[in-house]
């Protein structure tokens, strides 16, 4: 199962790691998959595993938290959801526009030892604008270990 980077600011990331935000939201959204029983055709999220990397100026990958669900609703209903978001309705708003926004719900923060930008970048991966997929082997060479 790959796992999902993502770039966030500061402010965001430190929100994951106080518990306040529980809805990371996005305009893109990401990969689902099938659940394997035949009785319930029910999709989940195609990873479990959420590493953020620290945009500037701190430039890492300090920390992880686990996906548990995604929903999707227009701005208009996401304010609703302001707190879990950490985010203002005007910042809501002023992000999505018109467009329909992807909610992850995410639970159990935890840092991890920094990897830095130079190190992320020996490896061939590139901060994303928006989110990306790493697979084991990937996460594996940063040297990364889940505590599921």
């Amino acid at each position: 199962m790959d796992t999902l980077l993502i770039s966030l600011h500061p402010r965001h990331s430190q929100n994951i790691v106080l518990g306040k935000k529980t809805i990371e939201l996005r305009k893109t959204k990401p990969r689902m998959r099938k659940s394997e029983s035949r009785l319930v055709q029910k999709k989940s999220l195609a990873f479990r595993n959420i590493l953020i990397y620290k945009t500037t100026p701190t430039s890492e990958i300090k920390l992880y938290c686990q996906a548990w669900d995604c929903g999707a609703l227009l701005a208009s209903e996401w304010t609703k959801h302001s707190t879990d978001l950490c985010l203002s309705a005007e910042e809501i708003e002023n992000y999505l526009g018109s467009r329909m926004g992807y909610g992850i719900r995410i639970r159990n923060p935890r840092q991890i030892t920094p990897i830095p930008l130079s190190k992320m970048r020996e490896l061939g991966i590139a901060p994303p604008q928006g989110f990306c997929y790493l697979n084991n082997e990937m996460i594996e060479r940063l040297g990364i270990k889940f505590n599921d």
